[in-house]
């Protein structure tokens, strides 16, 4: 991440701000006496009527009661709305008032738990599986969905001290979590069916001198990364740590001024994503000035820079060299670069443009991907917003038989359980009708690319369940598999077109297992392997890559320069060293197959796009198609 930004303090000395949640990329906050929802990348804001609340005029008088506010955003293909919730407590009595943000009303929703136990004070609520979690200071949780307007008691226990306590979710799993804070260690824990708290993870806690640091607390938490703000003093201001939780490894984010009292840290996922007024009959108009001002200030700090790859390598499948060729390897730093998908030959790539390539031949053709909602989300045009973890659901397809030369892009689009699909020729974008809706929630697993196979694009799920998609018929169903990930399992989707089936591989640092789909829907173990030998001591993470039917590819981090790459054969039954990733190895992640070929597709001369031989990307194509050399 880079260094963060910071407003400028005589912008918000007289006034100040409160941020109530986030979610799906919008912001609530609170600014001169109004209520907001905001989306930081387009800047785009909105003024809510909150004076029909009881407890949003209060908060300023009472900062400790802004957890009672909840923030929700429903995003489907039939309904883009949000609902803002607060819970009233009244001893054992829980009551929530409801906005749409128009009017307010009190729900006829009530809970009455047994024994009295007040909301964790300065505790955020979460946001999960539709509805929002609140935690009492006993461990149990009042849960309230806002669109059913159901409520209940989770009556899980937990002792702990709210100031070493952070209420969290894990999405992966769809699970609640809880992170407890001592001083040498983290805990992570998750919240089973049967309501108890299960210890999930364990964590040495970072390294810090006691004579510097007055407090320090866990302040956000998304199953990927752990971020921990130590308190110096103020004149030193704040220091923020993370915990990358695939690597097992502290660094430091970042710095807070000497100035910020700072209680709340809020995730934010860019999204271009915005809830419109319903018509100008119910549309408040910003007349303020200074309301302005205030807001720009505040949206302006968020920066969701985010670059793609700046090093890409080659490296085949076979081969005796036992490290990395200077001529196999491109700096990017300048352009980033992402890919995504390669398919006959033909690698789709984004590098200041979308093009779709062939660098055995050398040819390349820009595409127009203005009329795509996902893709200017995740490269963001001269920003990179979003950036690559959201990659995967771009799927790239080539037909190549004697009577039909094209290709199709595919943007799976995830809202709840509903999943839609926009579609390119390369020349324009279009939304298909075509819409599939899966019974229970589970979201496409993050960075997992998607699998081309018999003409369908596949999208794994985190429960193991599949998302399939024809480009040519346009037909689309879920596939209802199951496979439950262990923690710090590694896993792979990957087909084998030997025996035209999918397969999951999952890994542990002793033991890789390679599961076939059976035509029942039903993962099954089909070969076990000895995992490649990695010294603990040396060891940072490691990964399963890329698997063909004949070959399975591990990659190895050793440190944060060092990478090396590990081939199984799956005939002969052995492991061997192909290469290495030299520097900015720890930003390698994305692994894929590319099988040269002579095939293009070419473009119609009507609709055809032309590149200035000075263009400035052309010699950034040339680099990465000149890594494809097959007389190497």
């Amino acid at each position: 991440m880079s260094q963060g930004k910071k407003i400028d303090c005589n912008v918000l000395t007289t006034e100040r701000c409160y941020i109530f949640g986030s979610c799906s990329g919008l912001l609530l906050l609170s600014y001169i006496g109004g209520l907001f929802i905001a989306n930081p990348v387009t800047k785009q804001f909105r003024i809510l009527d909150h004076s029909g609340s009881k407890l949003i005029p209060t908060i300023a008088d009472h900062k400790d009661r802004a957890m009672c506010v909840g923030f929700a955003v429903t995003r489907n293909r039939t309904t883009m709305r949000f609902k803002i919730v607060c819970i009233l407590e009244t001893q054992t009595l829980y009551r929530f008032e409801i906005s749409d943000g128009y009017s307010w009303r009190l729900s006829e929703t009530t809970i009455t738990p047994s024994s009295k136990s007040d909301l964790t004070t300065l505790m955020k609520p979460v946001y999960l599986d539709n509805t929002l979690h609140w935690l009492r200071n006993d461990g149990s949780i009042i849960a309230f969905n806002p669109e059913t307007e159901e409520a209940r008691l989770i009556p899980s226990r937990f002792r702990f001290d709210h100031r070493n306590t952070l209420f969290a979710a894990n999405e992966n799993i769809n699970r609640l979590t809880l992170i407890s804070k001592t001083v040498k260690r983290i805990s992570v824990y998750t919240l089973l069916e049967d309501s108890k708290w299960a210890l999930a993870k364990r964590i040495k806690n970072i390294s810090m001198d006691k004579r510097d640091i007055r407090y320090s607390n866990v302040v956000a938490y998304d199953d990927k990364c752990l971020v921990l703000r130590e308190f110096k003093d103020i004149k030193l201001g704040s220091v923020v740590h993370v915990y990358d939780m695939e690597t097992n490894t502290w660094r430091v984010l970042g710095a807070i001024c000497q100035h910020a009292t700072v209680q709340k840290l809020y995730k934010i996922t860019p999204s271009l994503f915005f809830v419109e007024e319903d018509d100008e009959k119910h549309k408040v108009v910003v007349a303020s000035n200074d309301q302005h001002i205030y807001l720009n200030a505040v949206l302006g700090v968020i920066d969701s820079t985010n670059y793609g790859a700046t090093y890409i390598f080659c490296q085949p499948l076979v081969s005796s060299r036992d490290s990395m060729s200077p001529e196999n390897e491109v700096n990017l730093s300048r352009e980033p670069c992402y890919i995504f998908g390669s398919c006959s030959g033909l690698p789709l790539l984004y590098i200041g443009g979308l093009f779709v390539v062939n660098p055995l031949t050398k040819r390349f053709r820009l595409l127009d991907h203005s009329g795509s909602k996902l893709l200017p989300i995740i490269v963001g045009g001269d920003r990179n917003v979003a950036g690559r973890e959201r990659g995967m659901c771009v799927g790239f397809t080539v037909n190549g038989n004697r009577t039909t030369k094209r290709f199709k892009i595919v943007c799976i689009h995830e809202m709840g359980t509903v999943y839609s699909f926009a579609l390119s020729d390369g020349y324009s974008w279009r939304l298909s009708e075509t819409t599939v809706t899966a019974s229970s929630k589970s979201n496409l697993t993050v960075q997992m690319k998607h699998v081309y196979f018999n003409n369908t694009l596949h999208w794994l799920r985190n429960d193991g369940s599949i998302i399939t998609f024809n480009p040519e018929t346009e037909q689309a169903r879920l596939i209802p598999s199951i496979f439950h990930q262990e923690p710090d399992m590694k896993l792979l989707f990957a087909a084998d077109n030997n025996i035209n089936r999918l397969i999951l591989i999952s890994g542990t640092k002793e033991e890789i297992s390679v599961y076939t789909l059976l035509d029942n829907s039903e993962w099954t173990v089909t070969s076990q392997i000895k995992n490649v030998s990695m010294k603990e001591s040396e060891l940072v993470c490691w990964n399963i890559v890329v698997y063909d039917g004949k070959h399975l590819v591990v990659r190895e981090m050793k440190d944060s320069l060092n990478g090396v790459v590990h081939v199984y054969d799956m005939e002969v039954k052995s492991w061997e060293v192909i290469g290495s990733t030299k520097s900015w190895s720890s930003r390698v992640r994305d692994f894929y197959k590319f099988t040269p070929s002579l095939f293009f597709v070419e473009e119609d001369e009507q609709q055809k796009v032309t590149v200035a031989s000075n263009d400035k990307r052309i010699p950034y194509l040339t680099a990465i198609m000149g890594l494809i050399d097959t007389t190497k």
